[in-house]
């Protein structure tokens, strides 16, 4: 992911990011909110500690607990 994130960096002519959520590994059998949580915590500080750009967040499917909750 930071070497992703670095690249969006050196990229000329980016206005923003549209962050399109699923942070979580889908692998559904060991699904913790906590490790959610954990995860996306991480991914947001990542995010606003390198990118120079607004980052526009969108929930996915995984994104809450218990997934696939929306309806």
């Amino acid at each position: 992911v930071q070497a992703f994130l670095d690249q969006v960096n050196e990229m000329e002519d980016i206005s923003f990011v549209v962050w399109t959520g699923d942070n979580p590994p889908h692998d559904i059998w060991d699904y913790e909110r906590e490790a959610e949580m954990d995860i996306t915590r991480k991914l947001v500080e990542m995010f606003k500690s390198t990118l120079n750009v607004p980052v526009y967040p969108v929930l996915g499917n995984h994104d809450c607990f218990p997934m696939d909750l929306f309806k």
